[in-house]
């Protein structure tokens, strides 16, 4: 493509500016059927599903979905691991300033506050996507008896405390 524009912009050696309009007008062909298209087509595709069915960042919205269903407005929501983007697409807040567990392996007393929060109010909500691993703070939460496994589909758990947990769907 290249020598394809130096070939056609050397008929015209006097003329830099339309030497450059010919090349431009060139690669812009290749740009739109190669980079643009694609990427228009892409856009087709649900954001969940761009990645396919099966990945981890896809399994985030009917989770949150499930949970914007399940919850009041308001309410807070844990994910293990760390996965926050449940809480913005579900438009859940964490219940402590530690929305994800990397801060909290990163600093042993990060993880003492995370936990003392939880355990004076916890949340609503608790989440483990598929594959996530649900940390000592969260597991004593789950394990306390307060909380319902109210989802679980495709190793994606939430568990529901609260009103209305007994009514749950698996």
């Amino acid at each position: 493509m290249a020598g394809l524009i130096l070939g056609l912009s050397a008929l015209e050696p006097r003329r830099v500016w339309r030497r450059a309009g010919v090349g431009a007008a060139m690669l812009a062909a290749p740009f739109a059927v190669y980079v643009v298209g694609p990427q228009l087509d892409r856009l087709a595709v649900p954001g969940a599903e761009r990645w396919g069915p099966r990945s981890p960042w896809a399994e985030a919205y009917p989770v949150a979905a499930f949970v914007r269903s399940h919850s009041p407005p308001g309410s807070t929501l844990i994910a293990a691991g760390s996965d926050p983007e449940v809480n913005w697409l579900s438009d859940r807040l964490a219940p402590t300033r530690f929305f994800d567990i990397l801060p909290v392996n990163a600093h042993p007393a990060y993880g003492a506050e995370r936990a003392a929060r939880l355990a004076s109010s916890p949340p609503r909500t608790i989440v483990a996507l598929a594959g996530a691993p649900i940390d000592p703070a969260l597991k004593a939460l789950v394990t306390g008896g307060h909380y319902q496994l109210a989802y679980n589909v495709r190793g994606s758990r939430v568990w529901l405390s609260g009103p209305g947990t007994a009514a749950a769907v698996h």
